[in-house]
């Protein structure tokens, strides 16, 4: 609102109340979130309101407001998250566009209301205005590469929301009330509930960033990293699987499209994470890392364990928060947005950034003890559970998610040489408490004790107590063995990401390395499948064109594709045999890593063990009677307790 009163100013001091205005604001909104989220966690009793806006002459639509223990916490997680960017900006944004704080503060306003909101279609006008805020802030640095980078999500998010407006339509003679939609969903006929669950499916997957959708996601790093914080942990991208939260029912009883949801959650979870250890942006990995996030928590989902996806959607938003602002404040200490230029040895120069920024890396791969361990996990046993193989695909993904974290926890702050060829910026002590104040207000969510009292129990967290139990049919043995799995893929997957041999001899296999580009591959799905056909259309019908000069070119163009695609073949067989024998030498490096790491040290260990046993042992054949018969009173005494 202070961006209206003073729109082009030049005086610091304007500029200054400015940012001091926007900063008390989103403090005051802070202790509002916060006083409504312990209202309904004492109370359990959601808070109702609704006045009517508009009657159609058929149906009347009402200004319908609910906020029940999953609005109320996530309402609080976005007012910290957005405290902490204003205190990060400060710092961060240097710049007299005063403006960003007015669209910041549409964004943040508009996510709220979303969160609030009752009824579908001002849920979408919402959905709306999260669109439009987003293309602004996209493009706030104002340069070729933002502008192409804000069209692009602009343009992509509108096949979304035709999707989801279709939807709406649809259930617009049943029920707009999203509270009663489950009741009344019964009732529709099944050929119109495909139709809506495939709506609000393209409309999720879009916000969210799931394959083919997700190409958007990737450029909207062009954005200040304050932005990208915002977008990628509690507002634009969560507002896709909020979606699917709130219409979790939908998928449950229509199953070709539950099915649907979970081939193509698993694909861009596997995918997103291979990329994101083949990106060397620092920026541009954390966004890959936030579609693979997604894609647990869309799974989550499709198993009917939408509790879990809530969970695991409350911890990512602190934990991808800290690591996006941490990555704002590496980029502008180095220089540059490439991991292998961030300077040398940084855990002995940044002690304190390190241990912030560690802790919420080791969350995001689901290390023990942290709040992405106890989500993650309840994922996983939901899913092992249900669908046993999307489980083995998912436990493949904890391993890579593992492994990058590894890779970039080394780059980061363990790389041996200094590869930045500019001069690392100097930051005093005053402006690096300011830099690392939002990392501390963040700190705790990347704990498990901020949200369960027991790191292994996800089920019994305390802010989510007023949610429908969900009713498991996991195995007890899930809950001894799926830990110790999880815990040793991790601890694996990071060793081996922190093993620069390793990581040389990856990225030298061209088909792997390639798999960076699954973003851009998305791109020229768009341009071929859609772009291309619509615009040569368009060209055709613009100019009358005749049918035989169509013809003529298309025949002409055939042998030219042929030989085209003949030769492309050809070469692309040569890579590939050139690339496997590649992976078997990767994968020789990798055999003997296990063999000298693990194999070795099992073997000696077991020898160790059995030597230094009967070294003991040898010790109580002494030849005395009296330690004999002390020994068997012994024993006879545990064997006496036992049977009691």
């Amino acid at each position: 609102m202070s961006a209206v009163f003073f729109p082009h100013t030049k005086k610091q001091n304007s500029k200054k109340i400015i940012e001091y205005f926007a900063l008390s604001f989103s403090f005051f909104a802070l202790l509002a979130t916060s006083t409504q989220l312990f209202e309904v966690f004492n109370t359990g009793k959601n808070i109702l309101d609704s006045f009517l806006w508009a009657n159609t002459g058929t149906q009347k639509l009402y200004f319908s407001i609910k906020v029940d223990s999953i609005t109320a916490f996530f309402q609080f997680s976005v007012s910290l998250i957005v405290f902490a960017v204003h205190i990060y900006s400060l710092v961060y944004i240097q710049t007299k566009k005063v403006f960003y704080y007015g669209i910041l503060g549409l964004f943040v306003f508009a996510m709220q209301s979303l969160l609030a909101q009752n009824n579908l279609i001002l849920f979408f006008v919402f959905w709306e205005l999260i669109g439009f805020s987003s293309f602004l802030l996209i493009d706030f640095d104002k340069t070729k590469s933002s502008a192409r980078a804000s069209t692009k999500a602009f343009l992509l998010n509108r096949l979304g929301d035709v999707a989801l407006l279709i939807a709406i339509a649809l259930l617009f003679n049943y029920s707009l009330s999203i509270s009663e939609l489950k009741t009344v969903f019964v009732s529709i006929p099944y050929s119109t509930k495909i139709i809506i669950a495939i709506g609000i499916l393209i409309a999720a997957f879009v916000k969210s960033g799931q394959f083919p959708l997700s190409t958007w996601l990737f450029d909207a790093m062009e954005a200040p990293t304050s932005i990208s914080a915002l977008l990628h942990a509690a507002t634009l991208v969560a507002a896709g699987i909020y979606l699917l939260i709130r219409m979790e029912f939908v998928f449950q009883e229509i199953l070709i499209i539950k099915n649907i949801l979970l081939v193509v959650a698993l694909f861009s979870v596997i995918f997103s994470a291979i990329t994101a250890y083949f990106t060397t942006n620092l920026k541009k990995e954390l966004a890959a890392s936030t579609v693979s996030q997604l894609g647990f928590m869309a799974i989550a989902l499709g198993v009917g364990a939408w509790q879990a996806a809530v969970l695991h959607l409350f911890t990512h938003a602190f934990f991808k928060a800290t690591l996006f602002l941490g990555a704002g404040f590496l980029i502008e200490k180095n220089q540059t947005k490439e991991m292998t230029e961030m300077g040398k040895k940084n855990y002995k120069k940044i002690p304190l950034f390190f241990i912030l920024y560690g802790t919420a890396l080791a969350a995001l791969v689901g290390f023990p003890l942290t709040s992405g361990f106890l989500s993650k996990e309840w994922i996983l046993k939901e899913t092992l559970s249900n669908y046993f193989f999307i489980g083995i695909g998912l436990l493949l993904a904890t391993f890579l998610t593992a492994f990058y974290g590894g890779r970039q926890l080394q780059a980061i702050f363990f790389n041996e040489k200094n590869n930045n060829k500019s001069k690392e910026n100097k930051i005093s002590k005053k402006q690096k408490w300011f830099w690392y104040m939002p990392l501390i207000l963040l700190f705790m969510g990347s704990f498990w004790f901020a949200f369960s009292f027991n790191p292994f129990k996800p089920n019994e967290n305390y802010w989510l107590i007023y949610l429908p139990k969900l009713s498991s049919n996991m195995p007890n043995y899930f809950q001894i063995w799926l830990p110790v799995l999880v815990i040793c893929l991790t601890i694996l997957g990071i060793l081996l990401g922190f093993s620069t041999k390793i990581n040389k001899q990856l990225n030298r296999i061209k088909i792997l390395s390639m798999t960076k580009n699954y973003f851009l591959w998305q791109d020229k799905f768009f341009i071929y499948s859609f772009w291309k056909p619509i615009t040569q259309t368009a060209y055709f019908a613009a100019n009358a064109v005749s049918k035989k000069e169509i013809s003529n070119s298309v025949t002409q163009k055939k042998y030219f594709y042929l030989g085209f695609i003949l030769s492309l073949l050809d070469r692309k067989l040569d890579i590939l045999i050139d690339n496997f024998s590649k992976i078997i030498v990767v994968l020789g490096y990798f055999l003997a890593w296990i063999d000298k790491y693990i194999i070795d040290f099992s073997t000696h260990f077991v020898v160790f063990l059995i030597h230094h046993l009967g070294k003991y042992l040898k010790s109580l054949q002494n030849g005395k009677v009296q330690f004999y018969l002390l020994i068997l009173v012994f024993v006879l005494t545990l064997l006496l307790f036992w049977l009691i």
